[in-house]
């Protein structure tokens, strides 16, 4: 730009940038000397004339220095700062920095701030409570320390079947191996040494028949074609063998020592787990298994098997499981046998699974519900309440402890609290989660919201009146809040609306008129 002299007319209504001059006078666009220019976020600063008019400086610099405030309350994927203080977001110092997952990591705050750092990266490394407490598939590391997850070193791990192997850590915890490899040993050798016995007894045979060591029978066998209910001698798991199977050698677990996961499955898991996410396999959620979940993602993977999943039954079931991933929030991707196993489309699959996942990223919670623990918990001292031989009895004993600790940490999201809090009640109740519906839920739903809004609005009028404080008004208020949250949920759990779009649809409008200054100056 031309150095001209301009008149202060000119100087009060020209704007470079963010910044204008304070006070115009007659000067030179080149003028060499510092005059002081205000910004639009409010901060006033003295800066060299030329440096404006050239365009080498259009803000005051600090438009994006937030207040400590501001900071303690703000997150970055799984982050946030340790010391909150008035910082810029694209500040260039190292701070520190504390994880979800409770360690803390100096960090460059841009780096922070534009998403390229969401985590201390080291969130993978448990220590030794954590290994004490983990069983995956059939193992158990014998010897717990602090050890990442995607260790590639090997370590003594204990299968349920009492054989040691060792192993590589990471093929343990991405699902790989999830037995000794030779579980199916010792039913062999069982069978091998009773299978005379077996041949010999005929029905009606009384429960507890079956000899020590293999399948625990619960009921008596009328009829040896017909299923009867018995425990899994591997896992302790209940199964329904048929007799006639278990005296030709078949049947004699449930399944678990050939291990139930799918190879496709299995893939699927070790290809998200090598691009960075936490995965598990047979996820439960509400009594249903789902292949994969991604819960840092919120996302659930199903694979479509041709055979397995072509029967009307079978497509029923897998209806009610998308719309119960729906409902608590969860992504589910369905993906079809015929596209995996073809090189041409495969890696087209794996491309939408990472687009869904990155797009998701820190969205889900990495905690079941309270409520479906509980449950777990209870069919297992059901279980023991009912008598079981005393090998059977420490394994299933030894599964309550691992439950019990896993809700020390338990968490839930607004969505699956509310739910598991319904439920609780139906079963108080005695009720079935459907029966509590009516015939018109939104009477009862709908209208119960609004009177819970209103009992909330009555909360904090009393509040007001007493001169109570914020964190008075705070107290008032929690409850009810509480009691609307769980109306509006189940509301939409009862008649199929689609909450958790709803909403994001809803944020996504405000948003946009913020940023359009529709509630007040524009965001930038």
């Amino acid at each position: 730009m031309n150095s001209v002299i301009k008149p202060n007319e000119w100087w009060a209504i020209q704007k470079f940038g963010k910044i204008r001059l304070k006070n115009p006078a007659t000067i030179s666009t080149g003028y060499r000397k510092k005059m002081e220019f205000v910004c639009e976020c409010g901060n006033s600063k003295f800066i060299i004339v030329r440096d404006v008019t050239s365009g080498k400086t259009s803000s005051c610099g600090k438009c994006n220095e937030m207040s400590p405030e501001w900071w303690h309350t703000k997150t970055f994927g799984k982050l946030r700062l340790k010391q909150p203080k008035i910082l810029s977001l694209g500040s260039s110092k190292k701070e520190v920095w504390i994880c979800e997952c409770g360690k803390n990591k100096p960090i460059i705050v841009k780096d922070v701030t534009n998403g390229k750092t969401t985590s201390c990266n080291n969130c993978h490394s448990m220590p030794p409570d954590w290994w004490a407490y983990r069983r995956f598939g059939r193992l158990r590391i014998k010897f717990p320390k602090q050890l990442h997850q995607g260790s590639r070193k090997k370590e003594i791990f204990v299968c349920v079947c009492g054989n040691e192997k060792r192993h590589v850590v990471y093929t343990v915890t991405s699902g790989l191996s999830r037995s000794c490899g030779h579980c199916s040993r010792k039913i062999s050798e069982w069978y091998l040494k009773n299978r005379k016995t077996l041949a010999t007894l005929k029905t009606p045979i009384p429960a507890g028949s079956i000899p020590l060591g293999g399948p625990i029978q619960l009921e008596t066998v009328h009829r040896v074609d017909r299923p009867f209910l018995a425990i899994c001698p591997h896992c302790g798991d209940k199964y329904r063998p048929r007799f006639s199977s278990i005296k030709s050698g078949k049947s004699l677990t449930c399944g678990c020592s050939a291990g139930m996961i799918s190879r496709p499955s299995t893939e699927i898991h070790q290809f998200i787990v090598l691009n960075g996410f936490e995965s598990e396999l047979e996820y439960e959620l509400s009594g249903y298994k789902y292949d994969v979940c991604v819960k840092p993602c919120k996302t659930l993977i199903e694979f479509q098997g041709s055979r397995y999943h072509s029967s009307a039954k079978q497509k029923e079931r897998d209806q009610k499981k998308k719309a119960l991933a729906e409902i608590y929030g969860y992504e589910l991707i369905q993906i079809d046998e015929k596209l995996w196993n073809k090189k041409s489309t495969k890696d087209e699959v794996k491309i939408n699974i990472l687009s869904i996942l990155m797009n998701r990223k820190g969205m889900g919670s990495g905690h079941k519900c309270k409520s479906e623990i509980l449950a777990k918990i209870e069919e297992l001292n059901d279980l023991i309440a009912s008598g079981l031989p005393e090998d059977i009895s420490t394994r299933v004993n030894q599964r309550v402890d691992d439950l019990m600790q896993k809700m020390k940490t338990a968490n839930e999201d607004i969505m699956s609290a509310a739910i598991s809090s319904h439920h609780v009640m139906c079963a108080i109740k005695n009720m079935k989660p459907n029966e509590a519906f009516g015939n018109d839920p939104f009477i009862y739903y709908a209208l119960g919201l609004v009177g819970e809004a209103g009992e909330l609005t009555g909360a904090l009028l009393r509040a007001i009146r007493n001169g109570d404080t914020v964190e008075g008004k705070k107290t008032a208020v929690e409850s009810e809040l509480a009691d609307c949250i769980i109306y509006a949920v189940i509301l939409a759990y009862a008649t199929g609306i689609d909450l958790v779009k709803i909403v994001n649809d809803k944020a996504r409008i405000v948003e946009a008129r913020a940023r359009a200054g529709y509630y007040g100056g524009p965001i930038h």
